[in-house]
């Protein structure tokens, strides 16, 4: 089935009025002309001529049938109701064809635009590393059995080292000491945990020593994320 567009109907808008128009107007004449012909008076009876005396009885006078007349204030009011009907079918038909327009009509495509992706830093990229370092890793690792942290501190290292060369890059081209200062407490606490973790591997393990090595770690940690909350200040927002 063939939809119709908005343009097309717009266009058959002149030919619905006019065909509407012809048809109201044929009414209205078919109606004027009913009420012409109640108004048309019945011709006035004349009168027979006198009957010539004989001896035959006279017939009765028939009498004549009473004549009809319409008010002519009537018929004009008739006139009037008239094209006020004409009036009123036209706007219905008028206020139809547009509610049809209006309903036909697709809606606008809305576009939507994307979000605006962040802008990478690797400013914050190195802090949100070390924020995840502070959090995660390094608790993970004390937590963990020997074994399990020997196996991933060998495997994810590298990030502390990143982090340490990372910020000194930064230091290097003007972003500040503290910069300079992250690298450097990276630096400490990746030596730290990696005393820890091997002597956790010891047999048999000394605990006093992963002990003190632990709390060596966690100082690191509070000084890291001192340095982390700092750095962050100076970023832009």
């Amino acid at each position: 089935m063939v939809r119709s567009t908005p343009s097309s109907s717009i266009r058959r808008l002149p030919r619905f009025i006019t065909v509407a128009l012809i048809a109201l107007a044929v009414s209205a004449m078919g109606t004027t002309a009913t009420a012409a012909t109640q108004t048309t008076p019945a011709p006035e009876p004349t009168e027979a001529p006198a009957p010539e005396p004989t001896t035959a009885p006279v017939p009765e006078p028939t009498t004549a049938s009473p004549t009809v007349t319409v008010p002519a204030d009537v018929a004009d009011d008739d006139n009037d109701w008239l094209w006020i009907a004409v009036l009123i079918g036209l706007g219905i038909a008028i206020l139809a064809l547009i509610a049809y327009l209006i309903g036909s009509r697709k809606p606008a495509p809305t576009h939507r635009t994307a979000p605006a992706a962040a802008v990478a830093s690797p400013a914050l990229d190195l802090l949100n590393t070390s924020q995840w370092i502070h959090d995660q890793f390094s608790m993970q690792l004390l937590a963990a059995t020997p074994p399990t942290a020997l196996a991933r501190w060998s495997a994810e290292r590298s990030r502390l080292d990143g982090v340490a060369i990372g910020a000194h890059q930064l230091y290097l081209e003007g972003g500040g000491d503290m910069w300079q200062r992250l690298e450097q407490i990276m630096t400490l606490l990746a030596t730290s945990i990696d005393t820890n973790v091997q002597l956790r591997t010891q047999d048999p393990p000394n605990v006093q020593l992963i002990t003190e090595s632990a709390n060596v770690v966690n100082g690191h940690r509070a000084t890291l994320q001192q340095a982390i909350n700092v750095l962050r200040s100076t970023l832009p927002r």
